[in-house]
């Protein structure tokens, strides 16, 4: 998987990197939203005593990261999946986009993918939404009610870290489908948990090959963010641009710019290997499950014929 990764990076690399310098601006300044005007205004209120008031900021700030920040980013991740799938389908079957060819399956794709990603999301951090308003409750009643109420949260929120990582891998391969076989939204996730489930007799992609993979790409990412980071804060780059510039605005701007490339990075690189590594195991899964060499599978797709959601 890694060694195809690195063929990857080698082959189309330059190309991904260039088709995504949008989605990727877009994906940082969704993350810098969330952090600066979501997660860190928890911290502040202009209302210490008053409960109620706190509450009510609180319930504002969510709203404002599920309905901006996040919308944002899965629609930034979305873009660059379509780019990454497709890019890499064409390099596993022997026929490579053009760039024409990518802009006119954009319209096409983009928006089922976002919505794939959104049913994924929603459903997989749902026990963590019941879990939240539980412990609010139990934060609001008395404290005997209160204390039951909490422990049934609690319990939620253990749910959730497992249904998280479950659900999400065996929702893996959805957005791949949905762009290599034009599959609706609800038909590719029940797909998705087709391939990934197996067939009987001839076993299934493990789950924890999946969580590995995601080892990786925290690895990676933490690699990349080092290597960025520290030489930057080894020759003070920020330093030099404020005693350049001064302390105005155009310097706090660059200055911000440059504490953020580290992370924009390493979250480019890890998604770039995220989609290669996800779209390999889609196309493992159907040489292995559906008895397709490489010639006819490539054949299929550049001629689709209807695939059966469930496997015989």
């Amino acid at each position: 998987m890694s060694d195809f990764a690195v063929q990857s990076a080698r082959s189309f690399g330059p190309s991904y990197f260039r088709h995504t310098v949008i989605p990727a601006l877009l994906l940082a300044f969704s993350v810098a939203f969330l952090d600066h005007f979501v997660l860190e205004s928890f911290f502040l209120t202009a209302h210490p005593h008053d409960l109620t008031a706190q509450l009510k900021e609180s319930l504002v700030r969510i709203l404002l990261g599920g309905l901006v920040a996040l919308p944002l980013m899965l629609f930034s991740f979305a873009w660059m999946m379509y780019i990454s799938v497709r890019l890499t389908s064409g390099y596993i079957l022997g026929d490579m986009p053009t760039d024409s060819q990518l802009e006119k399956g954009f319209s096409t794709h983009i928006w089922k993918v976002f919505l794939s990603s959104v049913r994924t999301s929603v459903i997989s951090v749902a026990p963590a939404f019941v879990a939240l308003a539980i412990l609010l409750a139990a934060f609001l009643q008395k404290q005997e009610s209160g204390f039951v109420l909490s422990a049934f949260g609690w319990i939620f929120l253990l749910v959730e870290f497992f249904w998280f990582f479950l659900y999400a891998s065996y929702q893996r391969l959805a957005p791949t489908i949905v762009i290599v076989e034009g599959m609706s939204v609800t038909a590719a996730a029940k797909r998705s948990r087709a391939l990934l489930s197996g067939r009987k007799g001839m076993g299934s992609i493990p789950v924890n090959t999946l969580l590995q993979q995601q080892f990786v790409i925290l690895f990676i990412g933490a690699a990349a963010y080092a290597g960025l980071s520290l030489p930057l804060s080894a020759i003070n780059i920020t330093g030099t641009v404020t005693s350049m510039l001064g302390a105005g605005w155009v310097s706090s701007i660059i200055n911000a710019a440059i504490e953020f490339l580290p992370f924009f990075a390493a979250v480019w690189i890890c998604y770039f290997y995220l989609n290669t590594a996800t779209t390999f195991i889609y196309f493992q899964t159907r040489f292995k499950y559906e008895g397709y060499d490489i010639q006819i599978l490539a054949s299929d797709i550049i001629h689709p014929k209807k695939v059966a959601v469930e496997l015989p």
